[in-house]
């Protein structure tokens, strides 16, 4: 830069201990983020071991599974095995949706009942 176009200018004491503080805090807070983005990548890095470890647990587990699939005898009458299964598999009940005035109304019956049986 030439001396031409340089510019000077005149701080005060105060003026320079407070842009000075300034400058200073800026510092601290860019170096705290940057702690923070540090700190955010090893934690990224170590999820990422975990998961790799965690995809070939899973993996293992599934070759686990097959083998133990593949050991089992196989049923000789697997429709009507299957057939028994679906019998026995309830169908779930319809709950009854309740507005909130009937909910209202149902609580203060029980309570009404509940008064009654105690008089």
């Amino acid at each position: 830069m030439s001396k031409k176009n340089a510019a000077y200018v005149k701080v005060e004491d105060e003026e320079f201990i407070a842009a000075r503080k300034i400058v200073l805090s800026n510092a601290m807070t860019s170096i705290n983020t940057l702690k923070r983005y540090e700190n955010l990548k090893a934690l990224q890095e170590e999820e990422r071991k975990n998961m790799n470890i965690l995809r070939s647990e899973v993996k293992g587990l599934q070759e686990m599974t097959d083998l133990l699939i593949n050991s089992l005898p196989e049923m000789k009458h697997e429709k009507e095995a299957e057939e028994r299964l679906v019998e026995e598999v309830r169908e779930p009940r319809e709950k009854k949706k309740m507005l909130k005035g009937d909910k209202l109304d149902y609580e203060l019956a029980e309570i009404k009942a509940k008064l009654a049986t105690l008089s």
